[in-house]
């Protein structure tokens, strides 16, 4: 059997200096790093937003909606004044339903708290009394938003019957136009992206809501949207300028804009 001197050497390949040149190169690229939090009145203080898709693009997406949108044939369907009361009336409704039904659960809580503290009191005490006179008083608050409640739902449940329908073929017609509109919206950013020399980036926020990229100084635009119900979105279309040293961005509630998913 042949010695290790005598069999045929091994070839290590040679890692191609493209791949560590374009690695260097990353490596030295400005990083740009954005985070999303919401409900909180600063980026610090609000909860971060995880698994929210993020795009780092080279061109001004918003400016070429506009664009399109202006040059369309026709105007985007609108919703009728009459409809947007209605919707308006519902999103009041269902608002009040929503807080008395969280008012009621705190009273639940409070009657619970005061039987517990009652059953420690001595019988005919005055701290005894005070505490059944405390229970009736909240008892009594808790039927009265119970009715509240009730008659809320059944303000919100009567007029999602009328504006559903309503809604949902306002949806058909303006989801269309959009079709139409915006048809050539992503050859246009790719001719945008390629007269820059750049390639958008994207990544998903992870558990703390932050992304990293790594990308050529200049301006740029942090781009994303987020459903915050079946109906609304937030949306983000922000200009950064990114130097040799970096850039930070924070995604609030309070930088996007806000408006219904087509």
């Amino acid at each position: 059997m042949p010695t290790r001197s005598q069999r045929e050497p091994v070839t290590r390949r040679p890692i191609p200096l493209l791949f560590l040149l374009l690695g260097a190169t990353a490596c030295s690229q400005p990083r740009v790093s954005v985070d999303a939090r919401l409900a909180g009145e600063s980026a610090a203080a609000g909860s971060p937003v995880r698994d929210l898709p993020i795009r780092l693009l080279p061109y001004d997406r918003a400016a070429i909606l506009d664009s399109l949108r202006s040059d369309a044939k026709q105007p985007e369907p609108a919703p009728p004044p009459d409809l947007v009361a209605q919707q308006q009336a519902q999103d009041s409704a269902e608002s009040l339903w929503r807080g008395a039904r969280s008012e009621a659960a705190a009273l639940s809580d409070s009657v619970q708290a005061l039987r517990a503290r009652l059953a420690t009191l001595e019988t005919g005490s005055a701290a005894y009394d005070a505490t059944q006179r405390e229970i009736g008083r909240v008892e009594r608050r808790q039927g009265e938003v119970k009715l509240s409640a009730d008659s809320a739902f059944a303000r919100f449940t009567r007029l999602r019957r009328v504006t559903g329908p309503r809604v949902d073929s306002l949806r058909t017609a303006r989801r269309a136009w959009a079709a139409a509109t915006f048809s050539p919206l992503d050859s246009i950013a790719l001719a945008k992206a390629k007269s820059r020399g750049h390639s958008e980036a994207v990544d998903t926020t992870g558990a703390e809501g932050e992304v990293v990229f790594r990308v050529p100084a200049g301006r740029w635009w942090v781009f994303a949207r987020y459903a915050v119900s079946p109906d609304e979105e937030l949306v983000w279309n922000l200009p950064v300028e990114v130097t040799d040293s970096g850039a930070h961005v924070h995604l609030t509630g309070r930088n996007a804009k806000r408006q219904p998913i087509l």
